[in-house]
């Protein structure tokens, strides 16, 4: 080709006119324009490339102008602003839903003037919404290198929430998606309008997986980035749609904001109440509307899956537990620091609850989180942790109130007696019932009060602090107000006795002894008592979790053998307090093998070696039987765990 020649035809035309501010260069438009002007010519110089630029834009604006006139009333060079997203439409620019708000003026007439600006703007943002352009924009600026990405890159960008995921398709939409964004960068054909998309595909082209480890060569600039992000959003909307219709609820009339629970919970969010969704739209779209529009229950919707069913309140509790963990201001906490974290927000988990929650969601001891992935597992926390209470109320859709106690038990939760008595009269006395909504209420209701009074009670729940105050007053025999170091090192021990065998725990709480003694006087106040209490608690906490997850690898189990312990051991420690006897370990094998006497010896033999001396296995203890009962094939054990899985 001549040097004369400054641009190729095709997809260099359109890169070319990308860089003067057309995002989404019409291909078809081009073709005809370079039809008439450059006949025959296999490139275009710089007059030709001027005379199809000019030409294009005069196009452009002649059609702008067109729909335009199209909605001015007669004789009126002006339109009403409620027109404007059906004009966008119609220039293929579809506003995704919560955006209408972004492109709406103080002044309901429009001039043609400013609906170019209108349209330029939205055109930009490929029909977003600023704040979603927004969050796309920072993710895109992040991870470009040379104003591109790559198509993994594209793909970890719109897998953003799991629920959303779901409405759109999954895994398999995202594929898609990917795939058709490199294709349409290779044919020139990238729009905005999520109409055009999923039906131009040839039957040929190949949907390719997405491995990680590939490393394609396509590369992703940003105009197709947005619109792929765009045409997930539809996705989204589609998959909403379905709900709400699944659900009784008419996308075409209006929706009352109460009927949003229901739409919340059947996503994934078990967790939603109607007070916690009201919290969530504070100082956000809508938030006196009592009716909604099915876009702008969606855009609820949409927003509170993004936020993962968080208010901003949620957050703010959130941020300052986990600033007061992050004492190095490193912006990440370790996986031993999610039990204290969930327990200072309310919750009240055994250790062992929490330890099955990170393997459940595939934590290791070595994992960081940063804010944004601490929040997420918050959320995530709270849904496992009601999954248990759901199925109680698969038999009798309602209970009765003298269920509640064993319910919060079964959620995680220690009520004492009079949290649970206040909780009673608040759900109509003792002989009212509820339902699982209901439930969710009153267990909302409960964290509050709990992380309130641990706020008051510097990290403890009722029952603990008045443990922790009986030992104070123990430890005070002489009620001076105050226990020696003597006495607190064996308080210390009494609490936490196998501290006292691991020499590295030894010292670090023998130096947070130290640091307790605030004014150095060697005794211990009641004030001082408590932060210890609470230090040492964390500390064993973060100990205790940490040595569970490592467990699994010393005694040379696999993810999924863990797994299925974990559903054995749950069949006798439905409430997962973290502890069974003798009895309830017959009664877990009894389903599995033949119980003779001489196997009731010999799994009695085994668990008297691993048990710590109290007659319960936690579910460490439980695993270390697990493994001594293999090595010697109790039962033939080997056979029925291979064939478990």
């Amino acid at each position: 080709m001549s040097e004369d020649y400054v641009v190729t035809m095709g997809s260099q035309l359109s890169e070319t006119l990308m860089m003067l501010d057309h995002p989404y260069p019409n291909n078809t438009w081009l073709s005809e324009i370079v039809e008439e002007k450059c006949s025959g010519r296999e490139g275009l110089d710089e007059d030709d490339f001027q005379a199809v630029v000019r030409t294009y834009e005069e196009r452009l604006e002649a059609q702008v102008k067109k729909v335009f006139s199209a909605a001015c009333r007669k004789g009126s060079d002006v339109t009403s602003a409620e027109h404007i997203p059906q004009l966008l439409r119609q220039l293929g620019v579809p506003l995704m839903i919560g955006a209408e708000g972004d492109v709406a003026r103080e002044s309901e007439a429009i001039n043609f003037d400013q609906f170019v600006d209108i349209f330029n703007e939205a055109l930009s943002r490929a029909g977003l919404s600023e704040s979603e352009h927004t969050r796309l924009t920072e993710i895109f600026e992040a991870c470009e290198e040379d104003g591109m990405v790559t198509e993994q890159q594209l793909r970890t960008a719109l897998s953003w929430q799991e629920y959303l995921m779901k409405l759109a398709g999954g895994k398999e939409a995202i594929d898609k998606i990917v795939a058709e964004t490199v294709w349409r960068i290779r044919q020139g054909s990238v729009t905005p309008d999520p109409a055009d998309w999923g039906k131009d595909l040839p039957a040929t082209e190949p949907v390719r997986p997405a491995t990680p480890a590939l490393n394609y060569s396509d590369r992703i600039n940003a105009p197709a980035f947005f619109a792929a992000a765009r045409v997930l959003h539809e996705r989204v909307v589609e998959g909403l749609r379905t709900v709400f219709e699944r659900l009784g609820l008419d996308p075409g009339g209006t929706i009352r904001c109460t009927s949003l629970v229901p739409v919340i919970e059947e996503i994934g969010f078990i967790g939603a109440v109607q007070q916690g969704i009201d919290k969530f739209r504070k100082g956000r779209a809508y938030e006196q509307s009592t009716e909604l529009t099915f876009p702008e229950a969606c855009t609820i919707v949409v927003q509170y899956s993004q936020a993962e069913g968080l208010s901003q309140d949620d957050v703010d509790d959130i941020r300052a537990v986990f600033d007061r963990f992050d004492v190095d201001c490193s912006g990440t906490l370790g996986t031993g620091e999610l039990g204290p974290v969930i327990r200072w927000l309310g919750y009240q988990p055994s250790q062992y609850r929490i330890y099955d929650f990170c393997e459940e969601v595939g934590l290791t001891e070595d994992s960081l989180h940063d804010l944004e992935e601490f929040k997420t597992l918050v959320a995530r926390y709270l849904k496992n942790s009601l999954e248990g209470a759901r199925s109680a109320f698969q038999s009798s859709h309602r209970l009765k109130v003298l269920k509640l106690d064993d319910l919060l038990k079964l959620v995680g939760y220690e009520p004492t007696e009079d949290e649970i008595e206040d909780l009673m009269r608040q759900a109509g006395g003792e002989n009212a019932t509820f339902d699982f909504r209901e439930f969710k209420w009153l267990q909302f209701c409960h964290r509050q009060r709990v992380r309130q009074t641990m706020m008051q009670n510097g990290g403890f729940t009722s029952m603990d602090y008045e443990k922790h105050r009986d030992n104070f007053k123990k430890g005070d025999v002489h009620g001076r107000g105050y226990v020696e170091q003597k006495v607190m090192r064996e308080i210390l021990n009494g609490l936490f006795p196998s501290a006292s065998y691991d020499r590295g725990r030894h010292v670090r709480i023998g130096q947070m002894v130290k640091d307790a003694d605030f004014d150095g006087n060697g005794t211990f106040d009641f004030e001082e008592f408590m932060w210890l209490m609470r230090k040492v608690t964390e500390e064993e906490d973060r100990i205790m979790l940490v040595k569970g997850l490592q467990l699994k690898t010393q005694l040379g189990y696999k993810q999924t053998e863990v797994k299925q312990f974990r559903e054995l051991y749950k069949a006798a420690d439905e409430d997962m307090s973290g502890d069974i006897d003798f009895e309830e370990l017959q009664d877990i094998f009894a389903n599995i093998v033949n119980m003779t006497n001489d196997a009731i010896r010999g799994l009695k033999d085994v668990f008297q070696q691993v048990d710590d001396g109290d007659g319960q296995l936690d579910f460490w203890e439980f695993l270390g039987l697990m493994r001594k009962l293999q090595d010697v094939n109790w039962c033939n054990l080997n056979g029925i765990v291979n064939a478990m899985g």
